[in-house]
């Protein structure tokens, strides 16, 4: 069961990427409704990155003494390993934990709990469903796309003030593109759930197979998602 037994119990919660979700709907609701304190321990790429940080920095300016957050970045620490998770969750084991994250990092959490001797009892998982696997590994990169897709498009790119011009194969997402070419682009849960990849179509016509966080006013402005787009014609221009 991936719920409390009561908001005034002392949790431990471990989450990564936009494994977060369900976290924080237990985090808002024990601090709203319980006297319990709550520890997180959230894994991410880089700050940027970090899903629902405004909230969560408001979630400790309120509650102090009942929140504590501990941020993991990949870029300044590498992926975690089992004995750097267990002594972060030590001050925490006696406390039901809960995991939500990519199966690579949920694996590792369990090592880290067990090297603790937390029981069985009191960990507490749901499975996270990427599609397209785990956020914190570049995809490899795809074959030519001449061979791939012969019906490519052709896209520049604007980011970080320097434009590039890639072959978009029909096949991929632009953020798959844009990584199989060794594109540096911003993006967490590859899922159109945090907004991350978000970009503006300055020319040409794309498509999303799912708009995501995008609301009817960003849709108007020409935005769309990276990891949900797709080529609609021979041509466009993407600023990020």
């Amino acid at each position: 069961m991936f719920t409390p037994e009561s908001p005034d119990h002392d949790l431990l919660l471990w989450g990564a990427g936009s494994g977060i979700t369900p976290l924080l709907s237990i985090l808002t609701t024990s601090l709203a409704s319980g006297t319990g304190h709550v520890a997180l321990v959230y894994a991410n790429r880089d700050a940027d990155s970090i899903i629902f940080a405004d909230e969560l920095r408001d979630l400790t300016a309120r509650h102090p003494d009942r929140l504590t957050v501990i941020h993991w970045l990949e870029t300044a620490r590498q992926r975690p390993t089992p004995d750097q998770l267990a002594q972060l969750g030590a001050p925490f084991s006696e406390r039901h934990s809960f995991i939500c994250g990519p199966a690579g990092f949920m694996t590792t959490v369990r090592e880290a709990l067990t090297r603790l001797n937390v029981p069985r009892s009191h960990v507490h998982a749901e499975v996270f469903t990427s599609l397209s696997g785990d956020p914190f590994v570049a995809p490899a990169p795809a074959p030519a796309p001449e061979t791939l897709d012969p019906d490519a498009a052709t896209v520049e790119i604007d980011t970080d003030g320097a434009s590039h011009t890639i072959s978009w194969p029909r096949s991929q997402s632009l953020l798959e593109a844009m990584l199989a070419r060794g594109l540096d682009v911003p993006f967490s849960c590859r899922e159109g759930r945090c907004g991350t990849c978000a970009a503006v179509v300055v020319e040409g016509e794309v498509g999303m197979t799912d708009t995501g966080v995008l609301d009817a006013d960003d849709l108007a402005d020409g935005y769309v998602l990276a990891c949900q787009s797709r080529p609609n014609g021979p041509f466009a221009r993407i600023r990020f």
